[in-house]
């Protein structure tokens, strides 16, 4: 509805004030505006040369690929002599903040000249001026810039486009970039034009990482025009995960008023593919052929070949076609000893239904097969094929022996995890895809489970289950971890949506991580519930049997650490936010932890001149993506290793739990006792940024402490030998670095202690000593002292006596008893 009242008259002029409401949804060129619209104004001049100023308000406002809402539009209409004919500006809000446009325009002949463009919205910015007749563009000068937002998840493009007259050049590049849209993942991309417009060649070079691994693509073509129609013609080569392929003859793209176009052949992964595409006046007909090809084209850890013929044709509302597929040599790459899988696959689409049948075999017995009809939604125009999750579904699946090609095939998970064992499954499937139903019987006998990420294994894994229409009954799962943990559960899980699942698990001495950073065992129960509302929890309480924790040092001891740039580094061995991005499901839903941690003892942190035993009392609550680690970790017995000198850590030391190294806060104190003195270094700060300080009784600076504990004398009294390891252990108490020779030669001989040391005479020493056990330490001396060889053996009965025996050549032998109380 609109309201205008004022003048209107060949003498008088214009004088007209303007108010109007509207609700969409309706569409204005590329926008949508939907929800309710209003705007006023006033227009004035003469009819000859009117004038107009506009304001709107919009409750949502739909550009391709970005929402947006309260928006505000300006519009400011005076022609001139010269010059624009007027301005606009709008203004809105959106989830990826301010989104703004502002632009002189002017009306020409058959189309709208934009000047002073600046547009800033949802990541992208544009300026420049654009030209556009017959909604295409024929004179530009436009730079673009795209960082994250509406059309990117991360990494950054540029753009620039320029067209003079009859010729165009543009420019494209993008960097470490994720579309938001599709999840493309792309690590590098360079896109060149130049030329006329009519006969435009282009240069296409881009590579990345996905789910199923690396990809890589470099062509050359051109972009002309034939009438109406928009025609590509190009070639190139690439890689997809682990297979190769190239253009046999230039491919061809063609748009225009009918529809579109396509066709090529190419040599893909040592086979050869050949596709051609129609979709012209609401009618679609598809031909696909393959002969031979990898199937490394769908994930790198697939091995094996495929050849397949699809036929796709309809009209309207109206799709129908079938598809043959041949499997060969198929399977994981690493198959273990069992025989690949060969077979064939068959569908046949029509009434809203696919039709899928499959028989696969190996030679070693393994049978698998299945009939299911399969309800889709599928239409010529538009042209579209996917699952109907609504309407009813139907099938039988059967499988008998070796689960592991089998696995690897339908199970694409990048390797991570593998299971193998002899199968036997027998199911009906009934309901729709997303209420599902399924009766029968599932077994596995001597089965096998590794998940590489946190090393769980299992062996002689043995399943019971029973499906029941609506649930799944596990009445038994059993395995063993390959030494003498065990695992037992047993459990219901519900296909419905709405339905509630239980599994409970008991393990025994179960080794639950086995990596480099750490391995563990633990005893307890968890219970995995997952509610009618879909939140799945994992609780339970474990008590840690035995763990060995081990971090890696960021460099050996005494080298201060450097940044180092890598250049010509393979793709595949980069870790770039990119590929973290492609092996993640951004829709998986979040499993929620609620698990007690015990340990009283038996936690070893070993690494960074530490070797203690902890007992633990910690929490992980959040979920699987994000656990929350929280609680305390106390200090049950240990040594810190610092400058070659061991030092007793108190048993009252507490590490505080979270979930990230720099919120993990540390109190530990470590004291060692010498004749002369009694010096104690505190370890505090965080695990990312430990500080270290080192205090003595009776107090002395800290050179001098450390001179008494690592040679027994003052600073004054040192050899030159002596005073240069003084140094490098200050500097690394200072946090300084630097190249510890003797700490270098002491990790080379595998010692847990070396010093060098020179008597009144300039006879050198030298004692190296190696902790046999966690309570028994031997160290032997040599060189040109006045003592000569000795070996001394220090057995710690526990925590404050220790025996020490000394044995030497010059008839000095001895045994002591050493006590220590702290007051």
């Amino acid at each position: 509805s609109a309201r205008g009242t004022g003048v209107l008259g060949p003498k008088a002029g214009i004088a007209i004030k303007l108010a109007w409401q509207a609700k969409g949804p309706f569409v204005i060129g590329p926008l949508e505006i939907d929800g309710a619209a209003s705007g006023s104004g006033d227009i004035g001049g003469t009819l000859a040369a009117p004038r107009a100023d506009l304001a709107a308000q919009f409750a949502t406002l739909t550009a391709p690929g970005l929402a947006m809402r309260e928006a505000r539009l300006h519009l400011n209409f005076e022609p001139g002599a010269s010059g624009p004919d007027g301005r606009f500006a709008l203004n809105a809000a959106s989830d990826y903040g301010p989104a703004s446009a502002a632009s002189a325009f002017r009306f020409i002949d058959g189309g709208l000249a934009l000047s002073g463009l600046d547009l800033k919205a949802g990541g992208l910015t544009a300026a420049g001026a654009i030209t556009l007749t017959d909604a295409e563009p024929s004179s530009a000068d436009l730079t673009l810039t795209a960082g994250p937002g509406a059309f990117l998840t991360q990494g950054h493009a540029d753009g620039r486009l320029k067209i003079v007259g009859s010729t165009a050049a543009l420019s494209l590049t993008a960097a470490e970039a994720v579309v938001r849209e599709s999840g493309l993942a792309i690590k590098t991309l360079d896109l060149s034009a130049a030329g006329p417009l009519d006969r435009l060649p282009f240069k296409l070079s881009a590579n990345g990482p996905s789910a199923g691994g690396p990809w890589r693509l470099r062509s050359a073509g051109e972009l002309t025009r034939q009438g109406e129609d928009r025609l590509a013609i190009f070639s190139g080569t690439g890689l997809i995960r682990r297979a190769e392929f190239k253009t046999l003859t230039p491919a061809r793209v063609d748009i225009g008023p009918k529809g579109l176009t396509a066709a090529a052949s190419v040599s893909a992964g040592g086979g050869r593919a050949d596709l051609a595409f129609a979709n012209l006046a609401g009618a679609a007909n598809l031909k696909a052929r393959l002969e031979g090809v990898d199937l490394a084209l769908l994930n790198e850890d697939y091995i094996g070949k495929v050849s397949a013929e699809a036929n796709l044709a309809g009209r309207g509302d109206q799709l129908s076609g079938a598809l043959d597929a041949r499997l060969a040599g198929a399977g994981g790459r690493d198959l273990r000893g069992a025989p690949p899988i060969n077979g064939e696959v068959s569908g046949r689409l029509a009434d809203r239904a696919l039709q899928v049948s499959f028989h696969l075999a190996n030679s070693q017995g393994f049978r698998a097969s299945g009939d299911l009809a399969v309800p889709v939604r599928a239409s010529a125009a538009p042209f579209r094929l996917d699952a109907d999750y609504h309407r009813p579904l139907r099938g039988r699946l059967q499988i008998n022996g070796e689960i592991k090609p089998f696995w690897d095939l339908a199970v694409v998970r990048g390797g991570a995890d593998t299971l193998a064992g002899q199968a036997s499954a027998d199911i009906t499937l009934g309901g729709t895809l997303s209420d599902p139903r399924a009766s029968g019987q599932v077994a596995l006998d001597n089965g096998r489970f590794q998940d590489e990420d946190t090393g769980l294994r299992l062996e002689k894994v043995s399943l019971r289950a029973t499906l029941t229409g609506d649930a799944v009954d596990v009445s038994q799962f059993t395995g063993v971890d390959g030494a003498k943990g065990q695992i037992t559960g047993s459990g219901r899980a519900s296909l419905l949506r709405d339905g509630a699942s239980t599994f409970r698990a008991e393990v025994r001495a179960f080794q639950l991580l086995d990596t480099d950073l750490a391995r563990a065992t633990a005893s307890g129960a968890v219970t995995v519930n997952r509610a009618a509302d879909g939140k799945v929890q994992i609780a339970g309480a474990l008590t840690i049997d035995r763990a060995q924790i081990s971090p890696n040092p960021p460099a050996a001891s005494g080298v201060a650490p450097m940044d180092v740039i890598e250049i010509h580094r393979p793709d595949a061995l980069d870790d770039t936010p990119t590929q973290a991005l492609a092996r993640t499901s951004a829709k998986e839903a979040p499993i929620a932890l609620d698990v007690a941690i015990r340990a009283p003892g038996g936690v070893f942190l070993k690494g960074r001149g530490l070797n203690v035993e902890l007992a633990l009392n910690a929490h992980v609550g959040g979920t699987i993506a994000s656990p929350i680690l929280s609680g305390q970790a106390r200090v049950v017995r240990g040594d810190y290793d610092f400058a070659g000198q061991r030092f007793r850590l108190d048993d009252t030391g507490t590490i505080w739990l979270a979930s990230t190294p720099q919120a993990i806060r540390l109190d530990l104190q470590a004291t060692r006792e010498d004749p002369s003195l009694t010096a104690m270094i505190r370890i505090g700060g965080t695990a990312a940024k430990p500080t270290i300080t080192l205090t003595s009784s009776p107090s002395l600076p800290q050179d001098e402490i450390l001179s008494r504990v690592l040679f027994g004398t003052s600073v004054s009294q040192l050899s030159g030998i002596e005073a240069a390891q003084l140094a490098s252990a200050i500097a690394g108490l200072s946090g300084g670095g630097g190249f510890d020779l003797i700490g270098g030669l002491r990790s080379l001989a595998h010692l847990d202690r070396l010093a060098f040391a020179s008597t009144a005479l300039g006879a050198a020493t030298v004692s190296g000593g190696k902790y046999i056990t966690d309570r028994l330490y031997l160290q032997l001396t040599g060189g040109g002292g006045r003592e000569g060889e000795a070996a001394q053996l220090e057995w710690r009965v526990n925590r404050k006596l220790s025996l020490v025996g000394k044995l030497g050549t010059q008839g000095d032998s001895q045994v002591s008893i050493r006590w220590r109380k702290s007051y």
